[in-house]
């Protein structure tokens, strides 16, 4: 990485940009040295990069044996193992003939350069915003992850009486977003508990995961979820209701490390459905299949999903909505998620999908920020705000209005925007982006004709091609809009005014005969 800044400083020429940027470069350098480093002379911080990559891997493991061939299994379904000892991890080849996975450099350099931030408590790194930006799919969420994860075995190594509560803030801006994500953080989490169950010096109390988030999604109080539970067994014992078709109000439908579905049939004979959630005094879940590392005799799944449980037992990670943290100014209880007795206060705050917090949603939780970054701060702590995003814009200015710190984005380019050592775009490439700007015309018309130029167009690829096989790729077309509203008003126009553009782009062409009208007459039905 050095010797490519060095090749990037000379190839400069002296521009200001490009300078500034190398210099920015040179520091993410000087970081990742130091976190090197910390790794060679910390014990505690060597022991917690270790158990991190293991964590990492058993997620990687399970997910690899369980969850790539069904959406979840009955219990009846499996009878063998559903998870190796703690050893054999180590030696046993991974699953499906797949071959061993492997960081991408930008993950490793990117865990490597926060280290330092929890290592070192006066370190002046942790006052800086550290965007991870990359392009989706590239593994920006198993990156933050692998930190939470040294986080979380660093803390208990070195504070071993107070390690319990709150040690890490994930938030998402959207709910969907958030119940996927969540499923994700379970999925290591779950390996982390795994872990600890087999390590002496990891303290006594659990590793979990709460999910705070609104009452029209978890039932936000322990009287509400008993409600949803009980409704939920009447309908389960009553033989003339198909348990297939059974809502899960709690959000989780299959546990995180075996994929057995939390609704299921014990035994394949079984006429009524049980399910993996119990409630005394609080909601306790748990895998319904007794070879799981998480069913109910072995302690259950240490995920905490109710308002109430997640105030009385404050989880290890907490992850939810920017629009939660309005309760702190309603729920005096909810303190309890920033100093759970004499525990160390939360020391990271995950803030995913960055871009989507502007307009007024970014005003609203920039007033809120001020609020929750002093709750997480005392004398000797203060805490390491980490972003993730695919799309960047004025975001050192949009960090510097939300948390009033600086920005540091990783990886950084030099002189060129489209090699950061890291990452390079290619100049070849089978998607393509093409931007339209209509003069004049409005979202509708510019739609309508762009449409029926790519829906008469997909008749010349079917007409050109050998392999039809290959038209299916061009057959669907997929639009994006950004209100209901918007799509009931376009979907109006697709009998009135599309079908009719369309025809007469074809009876121009002479491609208006026999089956080729099907390109337009079924628009209706779709």
């Amino acid at each position: 990485y050095l010797s490519w800044i060095n090749d990037e400083s000379r190839n400069s020429n002296g521009n200001e940009y490009g300078e500034k940027n190398i210099l920015k470069c040179k520091e993410i350098h000087r970081r990742i040295e130091k976190g090197i480093q910390l790794l060679s002379q910390n014990e505690n911080a060597f022991k917690a990069f270790q158990l991190a990559n293991t964590a990492i891997y058993i997620q990687m493991f399970q997910s690899e044996w369980h969850f790539n061939k069904k959406d979840g299994y009955e219990v009846f379904e499996r009878n063998g193992n559903l998870q190796l000892n703690y050893n054999d991890y180590a030696t046993a080849p991974f699953p499906n003939g797949k071959g061993e996975p492997s960081w991408r450099p930008f993950q490793l350099a990117f865990i490597l350069q926060c280290i330092p931030s929890f290592v070192e408590a006066n370190n002046t790194d942790k006052d800086l915003v550290d965007l991870l930006y990359f392009p989706t799919g590239g593994g920006k969420t198993e990156a933050y992850l692998a930190v939470s994860a040294f986080l979380i075995f660093w803390r208990r190594f070195s504070f071993p009486t107070q390690y319990d509560g709150v040690n890490i803030i994930i938030r998402y801006t959207l709910r969907l977003l958030s119940a996927q994500q969540f499923e994700r953080a379970t999925k290591l989490i779950l390996a982390c508990e795994f872990i600890r169950q087999h390590q002496k010096d990891l303290g006594s109390e659990k590793i979990s995961i709460g999910f705070w988030i609104g009452n029209a999604t978890i039932p936000n109080s322990i009287e509400r979820a008993k409600q949803k539970h009980t409704k939920l067994l009447e309908k389960l014992n009553d033989r003339r209701f198909d348990g297939k078709k059974a809502i899960n109000p709690f959000q989780l439908t299959n546990c995180q490390w075996c994929n057995s579905k939390i609704i299921s049939r014990i035994n394949q004979a079984d006429t009524t459905y049980s399910v993996g959630h119990r409630i005394n005094n609080y909601l306790q879940s748990h895998c319904l299949n007794p070879k799981c590392n998480y069913n109910e005799t072995k302690g259950g799944l240490p995920i905490v999903l109710v308002d109430d449980d997640i105030y009385h037992r404050p989880p290890t990670v907490l992850f939810g909505t920017v629009d939660k943290f309005a309760a702190l100014a309603w729920k005096g209880e909810a303190t309890t998620l920033f100093n759970y007795r004499e525990n160390r206060k939360p020391e990271l705050i995950i803030q995913d999908e960055l871009h989507l917090l502007n307009g007024p949603l970014g005003s609203l939780v920039g007033l809120f920020e001020n609020v929750i970054l002093s709750l997480c701060s005392n004398e000797n702590q203060r805490p390491k705000i980490i972003a993730s995003t695919a799309t960047v814009k004025n975001v050192a200015e949009q960090i510097k209005g939300l948390y009033g710190r600086e920005a540091r984005i990783f990886p950084q380019y030099a002189t060129n925007s489209d090699d950061t050592f890291f990452s390079k775009t290619l100049e070849e490439s089978k998607r393509k982006y093409i931007g339209i700007l209509p003069t004049g015309k409005t979202t509708v018309m510019t739609n309508l004709q762009l449409l029926s130029a790519l829906l008469y167009a997909r008749l010349e690829i079917w007409e050109q091609s050998a392999d039809k096989k290959d038209d299916d790729q061009f057959w669907t077309l997929l639009s994006y809009f950004k209100s209901l509203k918007e799509i009931g008003r376009f979907s109006n126009k697709i009998s009135s005014e599309l079908k009719p553009i369309i025809q007469q782009l074809q009876v121009r062409q002479l491609k208006n005969q026999g089956d080729l009208t099907y390109n337009y007459w079924k628009l209706s039905y779709r």
